[in-house]
């Protein structure tokens, strides 16, 4: 087992932790008033945010849903969820599982009901997975229904799949309006598709889809809202479609029909891993659509693949519309349609229609600096990209449409400024340390995060040292999730920080000149946290050693007799240099 940092850290003004001490609640049933989630919480089962409720989750909250009982959140019509985070405090719903345990299909992930236009018989729809009655009839219908807000905030581990026609996916947007927020949300390995609209008008900007089971973007029941800014990376070893796009099945010209605004997206398969991963852009069963200034590459099969006569013919009199996009290292680039059951009635092929009919599609290479690395991507166009040097022309914003911005690049990244790699997202599996805590006998028992454990009086030390709005406690959060949560002994002194915090609060917040002292050996300590996080193993000098022993002596001359036992362990271990 790889040296790991002790106690030390997490009584040295959490170099351990830098999280806000705070129970984890557990949530279950019915939200019927407004309500507002300060710390983390745990979802037993589908929670419904009920008609006329708003939910606001503060920013760093981190949402469990919890594996055994499925813990879904639900947003009825009517209802609002506001879930601001910020770019270094997101909102993270995630799964309750141990490191190392967490997979697709751990929670049912966000559903979101509203009242803007389907084009579904009657208008409105039974959600799957039972999640409610969503669209609108007659003077319900509202295409700026607003429910609510997301930003900074990210899902991780939902979605799970009944049936083929049964799923609960990663964001599901059911006839929601365009008075709805959407911006700076990523969707990270979801069972089934990342983020499906079930028609409505809803826009979305800055959105990341990762690993996810399915399809990363799927449209169905009339979609016509705007998307800009949206990344697609799969995994091959379970993925379908970057996009799939429907207007309605089986009556594919049906009003209003699917036709959203699409620009700037970057769409990458897995050319290498696993069988999965096909086609880049299927559009099919009728629907309309304009998507410009796109990426599209690394899918096993085609990058796009126009299907069902409807949609050819939406292809014929402009209504679809897929220009001023790059395709590359895709099998082929444009479906030739050779085993299209339509074939013999079509108008034209895709192949032909991207060729020809477009004037502005490219298949070169991109030159995206590193777009199949899970763990490191670079989305962004190198200086000599075909993506900004002119080669493929930048198509301006759709005239009347406020929502597009105008850019000099094709694809979903500024080569100046990549909004992707902020501290908001995740690539890779996202694990936090947890514990199994068992509850009195009527219950049950359930996996939650460490923090549960015990109920600090405020936040940790260290947030009482540096501040809240401190950038050093992001390198603490980073030194908890990825050294400390790495083995049985650091989710063990984990633990006991948090057991700790309240009593390590009291005691440095009644002398000044203990949390001077004790924030000077805070930044000692800084460069061997930092190091820590690469090599996982912690190595403390001989002057970092003579910051941290007199300030641990002022905490135990005033801690408890619990507290000071601990205490002189650390010190008795830090002195003989054994840091394990």
């Amino acid at each position: 087992m790889k040296k790991l940092v002790t106690f030390i850290m997490a009584l040295m003004l959490a170099v351990v932790l830098a999280g806000q001490a705070a129970a984890v609640q557990t949530i279950e049933g019915e939200i019927t008033s407004n309500t507002t989630w300060a710390e983390d919480v745990l979802l037993k089962g589908p929670v419904f945010v009920r008609s006329g409720a708003t939910l606001t989750i503060n920013a760093g909250v981190t949402v469990f849903g919890e594996k055994a009982t499925l813990g879904t959140l639900i947003v009825d019509r009517g209802a609002k969820l506001n879930a601001v985070g910020t770019e270094d405090k997101p909102i993270i719903y995630t799964s309750d599982q141990p490191e190392g345990s967490r997979t697709r299909a751990d929670n049912g992930g966000l559903i979101i009901n509203g009242y803007a236009p389907l084009n579904v018989p009657g208008g409105t729809k039974e959600g799957e997975g039972d999640t409610g009655t969503f669209g609108c009839s007659g003077a319900d219908c509202n295409v700026n229904d607003n429910s609510g807000t997301l930003r900074y905030f990210r899902v991780e581990y939902g979605g799970i799949q009944f049936s083929p026609d049964n799923e609960l996916n990663g964001i599901a947007f059911q006839g929601v309006g365009r008075g709805t927020s959407v911006d700076h949300v990523q969707v990270a390995f979801s069972k089934d598709d990342g983020v499906e609209f079930f028609g409505g008008t809803v826009n979305i900007k800055n959105v990341i889809i990762t690993a996810c089971g399915d399809d990363s973007l799927d449209w169905t029941d009339g979609w016509i809202g705007n998307g800009q800014f949206i990344v697609m990376q799969q995994l091959g070893d379970e993925a379908d479609n970057g996009i799939e796009a429907d207007n309605l099945d089986k009556s594919n010209d049906a009003e209003p029909r699917s036709n959203p605004t699409l620009y700037n997206l970057t769409i990458v398969g897995d050319p290498d891993f696993g069988k999965e991963s096909n086609q880049g852009m299927l559009l099919r069963r009728g629907t309309a659509g304009k998507i410009r200034n796109c990426i599209v590459t690394g899918f096993k099969k085609s990058g796009i693949n126009i299907d069902s006569l409807a949609t050819f013919k939406q292809a014929q009199i402009g209504s679809l519309v897929v220009d001023n996009n790059i395709f590359f290292n895709n099998n082929p680039n444009f479906d030739t349609d050779a085993s299209d059951k339509e074939a013999g009635s079509l108008p034209f092929t895709t192949e032909q229609f991207m060729k020809n009919t477009m004037q502005n599609n490219k298949e070169v290479d991109p030159k995206i600096g590193n777009p199949y690395d899970v763990q490191e991507p670079d989305f962004r166009p190198a200086a000599d990209s075909p993506a900004i040097d002119g080669t493929v022309p930048v198509a301006a914003p759709p005239a009347g449409n406020s929502f597009i911005v105008a850019t000099n690049y094709i694809g979903a990244v500024d080569p100046n400024d990549d909004w992707t790699r902020k501290s908001w997202t995740t690539y890779g599996p996202r694990e936090v340390p947890t514990t199994t805590t068992t509850v009195p006998a009527n219950t049950t028992t359930t996996t939650v995060p460490t923090t549960t454990t015990t109920t600090p009086a405020g936040p940790c030390p260290a947030t009482q040292v540096l501040g809240a709005q401190s950038r050093e406690l992001d390198t603490l959060r980073a030194f908890r999730d990825n050294v400390m949560g790495r083995s049985l002994k650091g989710v063990l002194y984990t633990r006991l920080y948090y057991y700790n915090a309240g009593e390590v609060n009291s005691i440095i917040n009644a002398d000044e000149s203990l949390k001077v002292d004790a924030a000077a050996a805070l930044d000692t300590l800084l460069p061997a946290v930092e190091a820590a996080i690469n090599s996982g193993v912690i190595t403390l000098s001989d002057q970092q050693k003579a910051e941290i022993l007199p300030v641990l002596d002022r905490i135990s001359s005033k801690a408890s007799f619990g507290l000071r036992l601990i205490i002189r362990k650390v010190q008795r271990d830090l002195r003989a240099g054994d840091i394990l």
